[in-house]
C-alpha cells in the first residue's frame, strides 16, 4: 500500500491538528512496514524482533486511533481526514477497529 502525502503544506503539520495526526500515523505504518519486511527478508524471528514486530503494530494501531477521534475544524481537515481513511480502508479493510470507525464517522459529521 503506497499513500501520497495529504498535507499541502509543512507548517500544517506545527498546529498538531488533523494533518499532524495523519503525519504521525504515516511515520508509524512506515516503521511497522519496513520493520516487517527486513524481519520476512531475514527469515528470522527471534523474541526481541517478535516483542519489536509487537511494539510497532500497536504505536500503528494508537497512531491510527488518533485519527480516528481527532476532531475537525475546518473542512479542509474533514476532507483530508476522509480521504485518508477511506484510502485506508479501501486498502485493508480490517485496518480499523469498529470503535475507532465509529469515531472517525462521528467526528466528521
Amino acid at each position: 500500500m503506497r499513500l501520497e502525502t495529504t498535507c499541502p503544506n509543512s507548517s500544517e503539520n506545527a498546529d498538531g491538528g488533523v494533518f499532524a495526526a495523519i503525519s504521525v500515523h504515516r511515520r508509524k505504518m512506515r516503521d511497522l512496514v519496513n520493520f516487517t519486511r527486513d524481519c520476512d527478508n531475514n527469515f528470522h524471528t527471534d523474541q526481541f524482533s517478535a516483542r519489536q514486530m509487537e511494539r510497532l503494530s500497536r504505536d500503528e494501531q494508537l497512531a491510527l486511533s488518533a485519527v480516528a477521534e481527532m476532531p475537525v475544524a475546518s473542512a479542509d481537515d474533514r476532507r483530508a481526514k476522509a480521504v485518508y481513511l477511506a484510502k485506508l480502508i479501501d486498502a485493508d479493510p480490517e485496518c480499523m477497529r469498529p470503535d475507532d470507525l465509529v469515531a472517525a464517522l462521528l467526528s466528521l459529521a
